[in-house]
């Protein structure tokens, strides 16, 4: 059903570590498509995993945005992503709730930061001046009563065959 990757592509994801879920592996990244825009949150993935655990395709589901792999030129890091070793604590405590994960991220300088996400931890808004690299711990399921809450930015899905 979906192409498979080209071997730019296919080279460009050894050198993103990607986040395992339930034994499938998704790539959050950043994508360059044929039209020249930027999709800084994007999950590539192979499409039998991807199926396997959904049971229907992202096209096929009003919930979920999807990007064709033939429209995609290049894959890179992404400036959005929680480093794997935080995204894994969120997705080893479960969800917060039915469909979404609610964790405050703890920074290096102190600031702290809760996030709301709809089930995909991988990709959050940092604050100005902070990224992956300042993130120092992840509580998952604390800061359901603050009054700041960031929401996760929205994801494109990308699927590929073997």
């Amino acid at each position: 059903m979906h192409l498979r990757l080209n071997t730019l592509l296919r080279s460009a994801l050894d050198d993103i570590e990607p986040s395992i879920v339930c034994g499938v592996s998704y790539y959050p990244v950043a994508v360059e498509t044929d039209a020249g825009e930027i999709l800084e949150c994007v999950y590539l993935a192979e499409e039998n995993g991807y199926y396997g655990q959904w049971g229907v395709w992202p096209e096929q589901d009003s919930g979920k945005r999807s990007i064709k792999i033939e429209k995609v030129l290049s894959v890179s890091a992404s400036v959005k992503r929680l480093p794997w070793k935080y995204a894994k604590v969120v997705y080893d405590a479960g969800e917060s709730g039915m469909g979404y994960h609610l964790f405050t991220v703890r920074f290096k300088n102190g600031v702290t930061q809760v996030v709301l996400d709809g089930g995909g931890a991988d990709f959050i808004e940092y604050p100005v001046g902070l990224s992956g690299v300042d993130v120092s711990a992840v509580l998952p399921h604390v800061g359901r009563e603050s009054p700041a809450i960031t929401q996760s930015p929205s994801y494109y899905w990308c699927l590929y065959s073997k």
